[in-house]
């Protein structure tokens, strides 16, 4: 499982492949980050939350055919460095044992469409979340979810559910090329939650 990552490879990189698929071997998977974008050279940075229940994170960053993806930077919270990747015909991943808490950095840049992840080995995960709103006849109220929220005027409400140890959550809007997109107006393209 590759948490629906779309990789191109070479028939030699096959044994190099399994760097994708072996994390989601345990079960317990979690998607820490999903963006794409259109790259012309730019570079693309992102933010990955890691907390202490995370065990271990890969990162990928994969290019379609007709793309070129340079080898990414990803740095820990206290600013190393880390290394080595994997390096396929279409991207790289790497993947880090025991990862300090915090801030993860990545930076990505290419030509062309590429596609980027941080899958996590972790007991703590996100299970549902919805916009919601408050409906049902007098006596049974309840939150049932939007068919498409962003058609219904603001404010927005959200209901989730998080499975697995935590104390607190936060959400923020992203664009879906992962940048932050809270002050996008109302309309303005379709968004992700983190």
């Amino acid at each position: 499982m590759s948490g629906g990552h779309v990789g191109i490879l070479a028939r030699e990189e096959t044994d190099d492949s399994l760097a994708l698929v072996r994390p989601g071997l345990s079960g317990r998977l979690v998607q820490l980050l999903s963006a794409s974008g259109m790259s012309n050279g730019e570079i693309y940075e992102y933010s990955v939350p890691v907390d202490d229940t995370v065990e271990s994170i890969t990162f990928s960053v994969l290019c379609d055919v007709e793309s070129f993806c340079f080898q990414p930077t990803i740095s820990s919270p206290s600013g190393v460095v880390t290394g080595p990747f994997t390096a396929l015909r279409g991207g790289y991943v790497l993947s880090v044992d025991s990862p300090q808490s915090g801030t993860w950095h990545l930076q990505a840049s290419g030509f062309g469409e590429f596609w980027v992840q941080a899958l996590a080995k972790s007991d703590l995960r996100l299970n549902r979340f919805d916009f919601v709103t408050l409906t049902g006849r007098p006596g049974h109220e309840g939150l049932f979810p939007l068919e498409d929220p962003f058609q219904t005027p603001p404010p927005y409400t959200a209901l989730a559910s998080l499975l697995g140890p935590f104390q607190t959550a936060e959400f923020k809007f992203l664009s879906l090329d992962g940048r932050d997109a809270s002050d996008y107006p109302t309309g303005a393209g379709r968004s992700q939650c983190r």
